[in-house]
């Protein structure tokens, strides 16, 4: 083993989407590029079971910035000079991607990247959508003349005088490597494989969800940056879905199906039968809600025949809920009455029996917002015979992480940039995240912010140069 010096014009640190799109980005420009991932190939993050959706708030990609910036700022804990920069380049970062290869399909509400993929049944998801994504990216790198180690971890950056100048990295012999550059770019994803970081900033018992996002997401953008002063935000928030509980163990219920549709026609309760957050949010808050607590999965999804049967052609789901459940056992319960559906699912029969009368009650009279926990839409009665399951939250990613500004530079705790650090998708803080999920979408996110950080580090490296 022996170490060795390198120089470049930028450094990336993660090979995901948005490390490959800030790099490409960079080299595209006509910097130097060298990319640095730990894993065994480049793309081994989230989009590997990413469904390809362009997710931007709810809201077409095509939405006025006034329109997309507001609906980021909805959740509650968005940075406003974030928010408006992603707002502004939703747009611009697709037509990007498209310009690099990627094929989209902009035929339904939501762009669809590499809409041509077969679906895995354990786990479920488009098999083929995050690896075209990612192989066109590198294809593009490369023939940018960008220069990419995997199985090289970043331990740490090097900084003089309030300037980073690039990172101390060991590949896979322990071989040390010390990297000089002009910039560098964070992109080491969130730190949802963490345990002890999961414990510490979004529940005691956090680590107890199932994990659904990338195993190599364990903080090491965070903790690089937190050691350099940076200003960390929104770390007790996380992007994660409800699943059946099933999902613990068999892996053909994670990450999908979903219960987009059920959740808009039902009801969750605790183990008391009793609602305990606004189900008209959908299923990121409820997530967050359960992380907090004790013991996760203590959770019930209660619903009717009405709303059962809807879910077969759930559009959020990469398979419906019905007839999947049913058919794989997934955990699901029906029964003519409450006081029967309770005894089936563990719960507190009378206490359900009231939940669901008082809910009926209110919105009958369209007068959902006065319950004792208000409900966002409006939702119908639920009528009998009744279906229940019980939930786990999965957890996708982090929202929280260092904050950046409107170049993609991360900021210290004064809110002063950091001369020569960037930092791009799920490791940031700042765009996601709040009392109504916050969630704005992981593909806009990294596609935005490493398109943005590519280009200010081509800018900060080459500002030398004619």
């Amino acid at each position: 083993m022996s170490d060795a010096t390198r120089k470049t014009d930028v450094v990336v640190v993660g090979g995901g989407l948005a490390g490959l799109v800030a790099g490409s980005r960079a080299a595209e420009l006509g910097a130097q590029v060298l990319l640095l991932d730990k894993g065994s190939f480049l793309g081994d993050g989230n989009t590997q079971t990413t469904t390809g959706a362009y997710y931007t708030a709810g809201v077409r990609v095509s939405s006025a910035p006034g329109e997309l910036y507001a609906r980021a700022m909805r959740g509650g804990a968005a940075n406003a000079e974030l928010a408006s920069t992603w707002a502004d380049n939703c747009s611009r970062a697709l037509d990007w991607l498209e310009h690099v290869g990627v094929e989209v399909d902009n035929h339904g509400d939501v762009p669809l990247l590499e809409p041509k993929s077969a679906v895995s049944t354990g786990p479920v998801y488009r098999v083929d959508a995050g690896t075209n994504i990612i192989k066109k990216l590198r294809a593009f790198y490369e023939s940018q003349n960008g220069v990419s180690m995997s199985k090289t971890r970043a331990l740490k950056l090097i900084a003089s005088d309030g300037r980073v100048t690039g990172v101390e990295a060991q590949d896979s012999t322990g071989a040390r490597l010390t990297v000089r550059s002009g910039a560098t770019v964070l992109a080491t994803g969130g730190f949802q494989a963490n345990r002890e970081l999961l414990r510490k900033h979004v529940g005691k018992h956090a680590d107890s969800c199932k994990l659904m996002g990338s195993s190599s997401a364990t903080g090491d953008g965070l903790k690089m940056a937190t050691d350099v002063r940076a200003k960390v935000v929104n770390l007790r928030y996380i992007y994660a879905r409800l699943v059946s509980y099933k999902a613990v163990s068999d892996d053909r219920f994670w990450p999908y199906p979903t219960f987009e549709t059920l959740l808009e026609d039902g009801l969750v309760v605790d183990g008391k039968g009793r609602r305990f957050s606004d189900e008209g949010w959908g299923d990121v808050p409820l997530a967050n809600v359960l992380a907090g607590w004790d013991d996760v999965t203590r959770a019930w999804l209660i619903f009717d025949e009405a709303a059962w049967e809807r879910s077969r052609t759930d559009p959020s789901s990469v398979v419906p809920p019905n007839p999947w459940l049913s058919e794989k056992d997934g955990g699901l319960f029906k029964a003519d009455s409450l006081s029967d559906l309770a005894r089936k699912l563990g719960v507190d029969g009378r206490g359900l029996e009231q939940t669901v009368e008082r809910f009926n009650a209110a919105a009958l009279r369209r007068r959902l917002g006065e319950l004792e926990v208000p409900r966002f839409n409006n939702a119908r009665q639920i009528r009998g015979p009744y279906y229940g399951m019980r939930l786990v939250p999965g957890i996708v990613s982090t929202m929280g992480g260092p904050l950046v500004n409107k170049r993609a530079l991360v900021v210290d705790r004064n809110d002063r940039p950091i001369p020569g650090l960037f930092a791009a998708g799920d490791v940031v803080g700042g765009l996601m995240g709040g009392r109504t999920g916050g969630y704005v979408g992981g593909i806009s996110q990294a596609a935005v912010t490493g398109l943005i950080a590519g280009e200010g580090a081509r800018k900060l490296a080459m500002a030398s140069i004619p």
